[in-house]
């Protein structure tokens, strides 16, 4: 039967925790109450101090647990491959004892080893002492260890019996054997047991049983379908049926790792002292393995952890080159695996040069004696090399140390001329390098002679028949040469001997005309060596026209519908010609006949307006010459309006006029009128208030009258005129009319009806006063008047003062007259009135 799984290792503090912290927690509640705020705190920080304590220990002992687990499962497994070790050797033996071994023994070694299979290896004393007696009797002594207890650790324990076994020099098919009696307690009931050494499994199955050699077979293929659970039985056929129980189950794992994946990053080959970069991969699920990158032919070796992994060669030399391979390790339930090993890359290391830089100093032709400067450079990191300037076609070869150098031809002569490459050539690591050539350079050896100077009189026009002169020159130290004159498109060639020589043509004929240049040859050192071509002059066999003579009448400005007349004159031996007039910005062209020709608009409009210019032609010798263009004239076609007058008028036939312009009394109507002179029809007249247009009406009879039919405040103010008319689609605006300033005052009507009532009544009181003492003066009147008298009117009425007090006044009124004769009405002349304040 199956082992029991040991208990979980039981932790003692762990239950009493929670009663200590009862206990603490009692403590603290008996001490609160008496305790002052300090105490408290203190106790607080005590037991939080315990509580992580308590947290601390309870992970300690979680993490121990797990631990324990581990080791569980691990020794199962692989104590069940040490009792598959035990069972092939029992077989091995059985097998060559042969018939010798009697049937009854054979059955009760059988029975005794399928209980081992079944229950596992019992405690040390039992039944491990026959299978020493059955099995050991003719081997190697057993090693003096002691025995595994239940709280020793398995893996020291094998580690140290691997070292022991190999220091005794024992066949590691033996090592299960010896390993067995040292188990003790529950190791000797585990079903499986580390196994670190390599243990072909003995076979327990007969008759097509599934056995321990297929089992290893199978298993060492890494076929994942034989994953999973096994047990073994034996069974045996003689006299008598003899069947084991069935042993424990084991767990089977199959480890199989892929081949990994290689890349090189470059490929094939690499720049001496560049960087390579190997990356290995494997996808499997058994990570945490490491990846070691091996050397075919060579010594390197380097190991990184992970299942996708870069080695880099940060700086590569000859040594690197060859043929990698990489292989993934990984260690599953404490034994090692590894994949195949991946496919080889192969890189090879080379020093790459590149082509040098050569550069001429001067270029392409140089002068006979002077300096020649052949630069040759290169950019590399590979440096302490030299270069080589090589002459193609002849003797000349020179060295020089480093990457940028010059090789200088002091004195050049005819032999250095031709083309020349340079080579850079360097030592890496005991090997020789050489760059590729250069791109060649060539010059050739000259005289050099200067350009020649060239000079035209008179310059660029000349008169037909005159005389033209070029004169040809150049300053150089070799002499004895002769200058060339050459027509471009002509064919007139002419040379004469000298360094700076003159050529005549004395009468200048159109075939003359055209660009000349000259040139220089001399022969030196039995060579001949032209200089280059002079720059052309240029000259034309002309009929020279005076600029002609512009009139304009009227000057400047031309009133619309005027005559205007323009004048062209020249003065020239030229006769027979002809003047052209032209608008600058138009098609207006006019041709008369003549040396001196008037042009005339008889009605200028607006459409004559711009710029005027007229030029004289004529023909002489069969060609056509023409002057200069005159000055121009301008066209100014003008419209003068004149200003226009501005008036008011009150609707009542009547204003007044107060100090600063008509006064109009509010609500009243009233009228300004705008009028102008008569100059061209239409038009319109805009009233403007205040500096701005606010209405506007057409002229009838070259005026308007702008009607406002009840006057008001915001009618006050400056008013003007402006008259404005569109002659040939052009508008034009009049001068603005002088300022008429309008103001609105308030109306008198309520305060005339009561001055006239108040009027009134003091005029009807002084009479009713006067009559009523008429009537009692009438009995001391005489009856005869004299001639003078006087007549004392009293006026009882109303002062009014400046402040607005009304107060009563007397007025006295005294009247002298002179009677010439009998009156009965009493009338009185020349009054004067004195008023007096009461």
């Amino acid at each position: 039967m199956a082992p029991k799984k040991p208990p979980a290792p039981q932790s003692t503090q762990h239950d009493e925790q929670p009663v200590e912290g009862e206990e603490a927690t009692n403590r603290l509640a008996e001490a609160t109450p008496s305790s002052s705020a300090s105490d408290m705190e203190h106790v607080c920080s005590i037991l939080q101090s315990f509580i992580r304590e308590q947290r601390a220990k309870d992970e300690h002992l979680r993490k121990e647990a797990a631990k324990n687990e581990q080791r569980w499962r691990t020794m199962q497994h692989q104590f069940g491959l040490l009792q598959a070790e035990v069972q092939r050797r029992d077989a091995e033996r059985s097998q060559a004892s042969g018939e010798q071994v009697e049937a009854s023994e054979l059955s009760q070694t059988q029975i005794l080893r399928s209980t081992l299979t079944a229950r596992g290896v019992q405690r040390r004393g039992t039944e491990t002492p026959l299978l020493q007696q059955q099995f050991t009797s003719a081997m190697w002594p057993t090693p003096k260890m002691p025995v595994l207890k239940d709280s020793d650790d398995i893996e020291h324990y094998l580690t140290t019996f691997e070292r022991m076994a190999q220091a005794a020099g024992w066949p590691v098919e033996s090592w299960a054997i010896h390993l067995v009696p040292l188990l003790d307690g529950e190791c000797g009931r585990l079903p499986g047991l580390p196994l670190y050494w390599p243990v072909k499994p003995t076979a327990v199955g007969r008759r097509g049983e599934v056995g321990a050699e297929n089992l290893w077979e199978r298993t060492e293929k890494g076929l994942g379908v034989d994953q999973g659970q096994y047990s073994c039985g034996y069974s045996y056929q003689g006299k008598s049926s003899i069947t084991s129980p069935r042993s424990s189950s084991t767990d089977i794992t199959v480890v199989t790792l892929p081949i990994p994946r290689i890349s090189l990053r470059p490929i094939k080959e690499v720049a001496w002292g560049g960087k390579v970069d190997i990356t290995c991969s494997v996808e499997t699920q058994f990570t945490g393995g490491s990846f070691t990158l091996i050397q075919n032919s060579g010594s390197f070796r380097e190991t990184k952890s992970g299942i996708s992994v870069t080695f880099s060669l940060p700086k590569v030399d000859f040594v690197h080159e060859g043929s990698y391979y990489c292989q993934y390790q990984t260690r599953v339930s404490c034994r090692d695996f590894s994949s195949p090993q991946s496919s080889s890359v192969q890189f090879s290391v080379k020093v790459t040069l590149p082509a040098p830089s050569i550069f001429l100093c001067p270029t392409k032709e140089v002068i006979w004696g002077g300096k020649v400067d052949i630069t040759c450079s290169v950019q590399t990191q590979l440096t302490g090399g030299s270069f080589t300037l090589i002459q193609n076609s002849g003797s000349f070869r020179e060295t020089k140390s480093g990457t940028s150098v010059t090789f200088s031809l002091p004195k050049v002569d005819f032999v250095h001329e031709g083309s020349y490459y340079c080579q850079y050539q360097t030592r890496v690591s005991s090997r020789d390098f050489s760059s590729p050539r250069s791109s060649s350079v060539q010059f050739s050896v000259i005289v050099s002679l200067p350009t020649p100077s060239i000079s035209l009189h008179p310059t660029k026009e000349v008169t037909w028949g005159e005389k033209v002169d070029i004169t040809c020159s150049v300053e150089t130290k070799f002499t004895g040469g002769s200058f060339t004159l050459i027509q471009n498109s002509g064919s007139f060639r002419e040379t004469k001997s000298g360094t700076s020589v003159t050529f005549s043509l004395p009468k200048v004929d159109f075939v003359h005309e055209g660009s000349y240049y000259c040139q220089y040859q001399t022969s030196v050192s039995r060579r001949d060596f032209s200089s280059p071509h002079s720059r052309s002059v240029h000259f034309s066999a002309v009929v020279t026209l005076p600029t002609p003579s512009i009139f304009l009448s009227p000057t400047k400005e031309a009133t619309w519908g005027e005559k205007v007349d323009i004048t062209c004159s020249v003065e020239t031996k030229f006769t027979g010609g002809t003047f052209t007039l032209m608008k600058h910005s138009g098609s207006y062209t006019e041709i008369k006949n003549g040396n001196s020709v008037t042009f005339s608009f008889p009605k200028v409009d607006f459409v004559h307006e711009g710029f005027y210019y007229c030029q004289y032609q004529t023909r002489v010798s069969g060609r056509d010459f023409s002057s200069p263009y005159s000055s121009s004239v301008n066209i100014s076609v003008i419209v003068n309006l004149l200003e226009p007058k501005i008036s008011l008028r009150h609707i009542g036939g009547w204003f007044y006029w107060g100090h600063e312009g008509p006064e109009v009394t509010r609500g009243q109507s009233f009228s300004i009128i705008c009028s102008t002179k008569p100059q061209y029809p239409g038009g319109s007249f805009h009233l403007e208030f205040s500096g701005s247009r606010t209405r506007t009406q057409s002229a009838v009879d070259h005026s308007t009258t702008f009607f406002f039919p009840e006057a008001d405040f915001v009618h006050q103010g400056n008013y003007s005129c402006v008259y404005e008319v569109t002659v040939s689609p052009h508008t034009f605006n009049s001068p603005t009319s002088e300022l008429l300033a309008v103001s609105v005052k308030a109306s008198l009507a309520p305060f005339i009806g009561s001055g006239v009532a108040a009027g009134l009544l003091l005029i009807l009181v002084p009479i009713i006063i006067y009559f009523m003492n008429r009537c009692k003066e009438k009995t001391y009147q005489m009856a005869m008047m004299t001639d003078d008298g006087h007549c004392l009117d009293n006026v009882y009425g109303i002062y009014a003062m400046v402040n607005g007090d009304n107060e009563d006044v007397h007025m006295n009124a005294e009247t002298a007259f002179t009677q010439t004769e009998e009156k009965d009405d009493g009338n009185c002349n020349n009054v004067y009135a004195n008023t007096e304040k009461q």
